[in-house]
């Protein structure tokens, strides 16, 4: 409880700027901002009279709140008499007293909070530790967001495939969007194979479209909140940027980010120098421009690896010269394009959802 008590403490200090402390009422210590011990167990018998309601005296704000079985009891305490002390000192009273139910719950529910920024890294550690599972170990969170509806709900399908694993687990963030958190084994993939067999997965199961973006890997269980905030700008960017791609990689979309600030005049200015055709193209040119530029804009490649004629290939590419006026295997006009293709999607993707959204 000590430490637990030493995080909450502090944390609460920084956010009000008031001096807060606890006494350890079993130990006689004290933890944070200290008082007169006969003054803190005064006060601790006036709260425990009241049922643990906060008391004011002598310039302080008190309440009292019992630990788990075997840790003893705690009075936590504010300089400052009601107002934001009494605030303060009843929430993290209730907090310590708390922590054993919150430990109870399951262990995804608690790390929703977290993600959430509703629970702190020391209720999500104390659920952990409570459950038998590792603070340490390389973890990372994959978003999920599926589209449609099926006759089975994507939620069934994930947990079926994560019912019998003992450190991957599914947190749900609504009806369509869920976050896997996973362990990185040793030999494993960073994520990329796991984000793959969800996308097909629950692709096939629940008869929906499935996009999937992968978070950065943390030593440590309190390290899911960064990788979800990076995973999920990462979906974002995906659904904005990443056509029929089903899989993003943290990272992938470097220059994507940048276009999101750009500025709208010069937009207009690019893609007027291009002219109208860039909005002409239609999905199987985009498709195609997307693959040339996933394989380094050699014809070849691009027709091995998705399986196109490369006379084929070289007849769209000589359709979107004709629509555009770039060669999208030479490496100026090739960039142009990307350019030009970024912008178009950003725009329609404002479109569909506002720009408060994008």
């Amino acid at each position: 409880m000590r430490r637990y008590l030493e995080a909450l403490l502090e944390r609460f200090s920084k956010e009000t700027g008031l001096r807060m402390g606890a006494f350890l009422v079993d130990e006689g210590r004290f933890v944070g901002h200290k008082v007169r011990e006969t003054l803190a167990r005064g006060a601790y018998g006036s709260s425990m009279a009241g049922g643990g309601c906060a008391v004011a005296m002598g310039g302080m704000t008190f309440a009292a709140a019992e630990g788990e079985p075997g840790e003893g009891s705690a009075l936590i305490f504010s300089e400052g008499e009601g107002g934001q002390s009494g605030v303060y000192v009843r929430l993290a009273a209730s907090m310590v007293t708390g922590r054993k139910a919150m430990m109870a719950k399951p262990l995804s529910e608690v790390t929703l909070g977290y993600l959430r920024g509703l629970v702190g890294p020391d209720e999500l550690l104390g659920s952990a530790r409570a459950m038998g599972v590792a603070e340490e170990a390389p973890r990372q969170v994959l978003c999920v967001r599926c589209r449609g509806r099926g006759d089975v709900g994507p939620s069934e399908v994930l947990t079926v495939m994560y019912a019998k694993s003992d450190s991957d687990y599914v947190v749900a963030l609504g009806e369509s969007d869920f976050a896997l958190v996973r362990e990185e084994r040793e030999g494993g993939s960073g994520g990329a194979r796991e984000a793959g067999l969800i996308a097909d997965t629950v692709g096939a199961e629940a008869m929906v479209d499935v996009k999937v973006a992968v978070g950065p890997i943390f030593g440590r269980l309190d390290g899911l909140a960064d990788s979800y905030a990076e995973a999920l700008e990462t979906l974002e960017l995906g659904l904005i940027f990443g056509g029929s791609q089903r899989v993003f990689a943290c990272g992938r979309f470097g220059v994507e980010r940048l276009m999101r600030g750009c500025d709208a005049k010069a937009c207009d200015e690019f893609l007027g120098g291009i002219g109208p055709g860039i909005d002409r193209l239609d999905a199987e040119h985009l498709s195609t421009a997307d693959s040339l530029f996933r394989h380094g804009l050699n014809v070849s490649e691009t027709s091995r690896r998705t399986y196109i004629h490369r006379n084929t290939l070289v007849y769209r590419i000589e359709k979107i010269e004709r629509l555009t006026g770039l060669n999208v295997t030479v490496f100026e006009d090739a960039l142009k394009l990307k350019l030009a293709i970024l912008i178009r999607r950003y725009r329609e993707r404002q479109a569909e959802v506002g720009d408060a959204d994008v």
